[in-house]
């Protein structure tokens, strides 16, 4: 994420791109990419709500998101017989989502650190 001038953490982004401040990012520097994958069973179009519903993570973990310069997209899939409430596993997609982004952040390399 953007980080403060004096290097001590992050900068509000949101405030950056508030005051025109935040310049243009190099194309697709900014893409976030989600898989949700479920053992229970969900058609077409359930799954396709799943993958809408866990987008929510990425938005409760990154901000601004989803702006003309990021491709950040959630993919989902199913692949079993179970059932399963389609609004729970869609909440517990995205709060997993926003808990695998924040794990990322975490165990990153500081800034321009080699491996």
């Amino acid at each position: 994420g953007a980080r403060k001038s004096d290097g001590s953490g992050f900068a509000d982004a949101v405030q950056f791109m508030l005051k025109d401040e935040f310049g243009s990012p190099l194309p697709q520097s900014n893409t976030t990419l989600a898989v949700v994958a479920t053992n229970a069973q969900f058609d077409k179009e359930e799954i396709n709500k799943i993958a809408q519903m866990a987008q929510s993570g990425i938005s409760r973990s990154i901000r601004p998101v989803h702006t003309m310069h990021d491709g950040d997209i959630v993919f989902a899939l199913s692949n079993s017989d179970k059932s399963a409430n389609i609004n729970v596993i869609g909440e517990v997609a995205a709060m997993m989502v926003s808990e695998a982004i924040l794990r990322a952040v975490r165990i990153s390399n500081k800034l321009g650190e080699k491996d």
